[in-house]
């Protein structure tokens, strides 16, 4: 490990992959997929840094707001919103980690699924038991879930994935380097 994360390669590195990698691998701890939400959501603010608004601003970087107005980028926490009008999954991640770190949130996000609780992430049981049924055949394992409207629960692994997915994306674009030499 780096004795000192100063820059968005080894934030990614020494706190984004694994926490990452610790959720993929124990997918029903609902407290691997918060801090995995939280290293994920503020990989934007590294992000954001590593380049400055100058940078932000010339490559016309904007999010769509309530109303439907595009807006131009012009603090952090508009590259949020931008990057959430990239990646929806980015929102919901967003507000999983802002959820867990205050309890609930007044301001919940627009996406319908968008947590206001910390409660609304979960670990689902394993229906079936491993011992009486192949693991080939039925699903054994818990999983974290996100409540969604109507009982469509989403399956927290996805959200992080293309959260994940798009962070590699959009710094290889951006020229934001995030691999390990």
């Amino acid at each position: 490990m780096n004795a000192k994360i100063d820059d968005c390669k080894k934030y990614w590195n020494e706190l984004v992959e694994p926490d990452y990698q610790e959720f993929q691998a124990n997918q029903g701890d609902v407290r691997k997929a918060f801090h995995c939400a939280i290293s994920l959501f503020h990989m934007a603010d590294w992000v954001y840094k590593e380049k400055g608004l100058n940078y932000w601003k010339s490559v016309g970087l904007h999010f769509t707001d309530r109303t439907g107005a595009a807006i131009a980028v012009h603090d952090h926490k508009s590259f949020a919103n931008a990057l959430a009008t990239i990646d929806p999954n980015f929102e919901l991640v967003r507000n999983i980690a802002n959820s867990a770190k205050h309890f609930s949130l007044s301001k919940p996000g627009s996406h319908p699924s968008s947590p206001s609780h910390a409660a609304n992430t979960y670990s689902s049981p394993a229906v079936f038991s491993p011992s009486v049924f192949s693991p080939a055949v039925f699903d054994t394992t818990a999983k974290v879930m996100l409540e969604g409207p109507g009982g469509r629960d989403l399956l927290f692994l996805n959200l992080a994935k293309s959260v994940h997915e798009t962070f590699e994306k959009f710094c290889a674009n951006h020229g934001v380097a995030l691999k390990a030499d």
